[in-house]
């Protein structure tokens, strides 16, 4: 009793001692928060390369632009991502140890010089259908880094959302490739054999040698004919000690893999994603900037329905309209929806000529356009020949020299812009401009096979089945 009126009188001294109690647990909370497992620090490093961390939300920025729309698994393609970023940090210090580098003229010709183009950017921007660059394309990136109005091309649609940093990372990958190569090529010169070295070698390699020796197998040997001892062994060891030396220490280890594989939850949530995006699709005015900016894949191609890139919704293809979306369907590991754009009867083969003025630049393609149409006119008014025209100024080698004709050309053989006048649009006899990614062709199609085949054109979106972050 007399404790409880000593603590009575003295309460103020309890309520003290209460608020620094619960100061220290508001305090300890911060502090774990920021540290502990459910913090932003111990989630915020993916891994360390030479002493460097690795950022895991840029790791995952750079996973989602590069890999969004890819076939291959997730686990394959974290590895090769991680890989690429040990590789840069070796080059990367490498180089800078002998003071290698690549100056900011060097990238551009590496982006945009069709005679220097990295590897990297020409696969990247290259047309699956016609296996060509799209020039066009880089053309237009180019002018927006230059002119800085690149936020504005976006906001127009003329480039798709995620280009900067897309772009930014390219650059870091063309970059890295160029100091490799750098770096190779430095080795590759400094490493050569004299000619004495030479001679030596060849001399040493024929000159005859004559030798015998006796070979006793051990496995002819019986082994109770030797006995060996533990001092043999200790005996050995001690006599060949180098021989097992290790400047580290080794460990066993044992470990689990466990394959991570999309839940039904994942597979439902891609699936519903996808289906989200068929009405939009549908009723898209610009499919070609509608699937760009979804980053799925538009065949700019006439492809009959039994060729591989149809060949699995063959069937569903011949009872669709024109305008239809179907799907989403499962192909190959991934949910796809696919919208049948055209359909016609297509001749398998036809003959045509042409005129190609090249053109790369916009005042090109402005210039060149005004000299088509002065070709055009003097071959309509019958003041010139398309044959003797073509073979004095046309700038394609491969028909300059035979008036510009091409024979027995199949759908899909030209770019596309070429191929639809040849097989679609354009009229025996008539002449057509065509602009390409070469320049401005003047076009007239010859003659059409009488054979013909039914061929579409399709666009398709895609979404990977993959693990969810969640997962």
């Amino acid at each position: 009793m007399a404790l409880i009126g000593k603590i009575r009188k003295n309460s103020w001294i309890l309520v003290v001692l209460i608020g620094l109690g619960l100061g220290g647990f508001v305090v300890m909370d911060m502090v774990n928060s920021a540290n502990g497992p459910s913090g932003t620090n111990s989630q915020r490093y993916l891994g360390e390369i030479d002493g460097e961390k690795v950022d895991a939300r840029e790791f995952e920025r750079v996973y989602n632009l590069l890999y969004s729309n890819s076939t291959t698994t997730a686990m394959a393609n974290r590895a090769q991502l991680w890989n690429w970023y040990v590789e840069n940090s070796i080059v990367q210090e490498e180089a800078a140890a002998i003071g290698l580098g690549v100056g900011k003229a060097e990238i551009s010709e590496l982006e945009f010089s069709p005679a220097r183009r990295s590897g990297i950017v020409t696969t990247r921007f290259m047309d699956p259908t016609t296996r060509q660059v799209n020039e066009q394309q880089l053309t237009l990136i180019k002018q927006a880094i230059e002119n800085g109005n690149i936020k504005q091309a976006i906001e127009s649609g003329q480039l798709t959302e995620g280009l900067v940093n897309y772009w930014r990372h390219q650059r870091k990958e063309v970059v890295k490739e160029r100091l490799q190569t750098k770096l190779n090529n430095l080795v590759a010169k400094a490493m050569y054999a004299p000619t004495w070295m030479a001679e030596m070698g060849y001399a040493e390699a024929n000159q005859p040698i004559n030798i015998a020796y006796v070979k006793v197998p051990f496995d002819e040997i019986d082994n109770t004919d030797v006995t060996l001892s533990d001092a043999d062994y200790e005996s050995y060891l001690k006599a060949h000690r180098a021989m097992y030396e290790q400047d580290e220490e080794t460990r066993q280890l044992k470990l689990a893999i466990f394959d991570v594989e999309p839940t039904a939850e994942d597979s439902t949530s891609l699936r519903d994603a996808l289906a989200a995006k068929v009405g939009p699709f549908r009723t898209a005015e610009n499919d070609s900037t509608f699937v760009l900016r979804e980053r799925g894949n538009l065949i700019d191609a006439y492809y009959k329905y039994d060729e591989p890139a149809l060949a699995s919704i063959a069937d569903t293809l011949r009872g669709m309209q024109v305008g239809e979306v179907f799907g989403p369907y499962v192909d190959a590991n991934a949910y796809r929806i696919v919208k049948l754009l055209e359909r016609h009867m297509i001749a398998d083969s036809a003959d045509t000529r042409h005129i190609l003025l090249s053109a790369t630049t916009p005042a090109q393609f402005i210039q060149v356009e005004s000299r088509i149409d002065s070709i055009k006119n003097a071959i309509e008014s019958g003041s010139d020949t398309f044959e003797a025209l073509a073979t004095r100024l046309s700038q394609d080698p491969g028909s300059s020299s035979n008036g510009g004709k091409y024979e027995n050309i199949t759908p899909n053989q030209f770019v596309p812009q070429f191929n639809k006048v040849l097989f679609v649009t354009g009229q025996p006899g008539k002449l057509y401009k065509v602009r390409t990614l070469y320049g401005w062709h003047l076009v007239e199609v010859l003659k059409r096979s009488a054979s013909q085949s039914e061929r579409v054109k399709v666009a398709f979106l895609s979404s990977e089945i993959v693990p969810s972050k969640k997962t």
